[in-house]
């Protein structure tokens, strides 16, 4: 028999899931039918509440981030983030915790059962960073939120969540500037976009911003091309390429995953001979920009977004602000000569 958690408890009782628990506290203040009505759903479901978690959560404020683990780098910046926030609310009984879902093993039900268990903890509210969002996740969400339970998405922004916000880099301004960038560099000739999923809006909105750029430009676009967020299919599609254009002049890649690219292009000995902007910033990009490989990489701050996100949920569900605001984090481009400056920040 399916596990049952409160979240199921609350949607049948018609209340939100801190009512279900305080119905399973003897001192609590709840109308006594609303706690027969719910212990008696509990009872017929054979559920039980999880007592640490929820004594744990009596007299603090669980947060629960769950990270589908496309790339590490990205999960470890937004790891990041979660204890600079940590560290910003340590006096507000705020507690935070970490679900990261395995990229191999991120089917909805293993999705879900994260948010349930999440939510069986005591969580008070969710901030979800995935690269897609199935229907049955997003009907488990608006449940969960109908609930009363805030939920905030990270970098993906799926409209139909009923989420308390949005919290993303600018993809729009990305794409522009990455377009500007390399346009202004090789003036004429034609380059590709490589992104990590076509059908995720974030990159459906940094495409346009890119195509705009070049409209009045004596650069075109050449293809834009899904590498599925895959290391060996990025490697495959960069040689597909130029086996198909060798005369390309530039690339964006807008995925974390450019270092597979970077890595292909130089043993095709290419490096240095195709502009070359990237997106983020992790170790193992410092040496193609100090050598002139990448020319440039596009920094959305992960971390910073984290932070957000977690500051937008606390003052939310504490009462301090019922701000519903999305947030577009400002990117920054790093260069070779301010590359050290950036390092020194981080």
């Amino acid at each position: 028999m399916k596990k049952v958690t409160s979240y199921e408890i609350a949607k049948e009782a018609h209340v939100s899931v801190m009512t279900v628990t305080r119905a399973f506290k003897k001192n609590s203040v709840i109308k006594p039918e609303t706690r027969e009505r719910i212990l008696s759903i509990a009872e017929k479901y054979g559920y039980q509440p999880n007592s640490l978690a929820a004594r744990l959560a009596q007299d603090r404020l669980l947060i629960s981030v769950i990270v589908e683990n496309t790339f590490l780098r990205l999960t470890e910046e937004l790891t990041s983030g979660m204890k600079l926030a940590e560290n910003m609310l340590k006096d507000q009984k705020v507690d935070l915790d970490l679900h990261v879902i395995s990229y191999q093993n991120n089917s909805s039900q293993t999705i879900i059962g994260e948010i349930d268990t999440a939510v069986d903890s005591g969580a008070k509210g969710l901030i979800l960073v995935m690269g897609h969002y199935t229907q049955d996740i997003i009907d488990r969400l608006n449940d969960i939120i109908a609930s009363g339970i805030p939920v905030v998405t990270l970098i993906n922004n799926p409209q139909t969540i009923n989420r308390l916000c949005n919290i993303q880099g600018n993809e729009y301004m990305i794409g522009h500037m990455a377009a500007e960038l390399l346009s202004g560099s090789i003036r004429e000739g034609e380059v590709v976009v490589l992104l990590g999923d076509e059908e995720a809006d974030v990159h459906k909105e940094m495409l346009k911003g890119f195509t705009a750029a070049l409209e009045d430009s004596e650069v075109r676009l050449y293809n834009a091309y899904d590498i599925k967020e895959n290391l060996e299919f990025s490697r495959q599609i960069i040689r597909q390429i130029i086996a198909q254009k060798p005369d390309i002049k530039g690339i964006f890649i807008s995925t974390a995953l450019s270092v597979a690219v970077l890595e292909e292009l130089n043993s095709m000995n290419l490096s240095g001979k195709i502009k070359v902007i990237t997106s983020d910033l992790f170790p193992e990009l410092i040496d193609y920009i100090n050598n002139g490989t990448v020319q440039a990489t596009i920094f959305k701050d992960p971390s910073k977004q984290m932070v957000d996100a977690i500051s937008k949920l606390y003052i939310n569900i504490s009462g301090i602000s019922d701000d519903t605001t999305d947030i577009r984090v400002v990117p920054q481009i790093i260069i070779k000569s301010n590359l050290s400056a950036f390092l020194e920040e981080k």
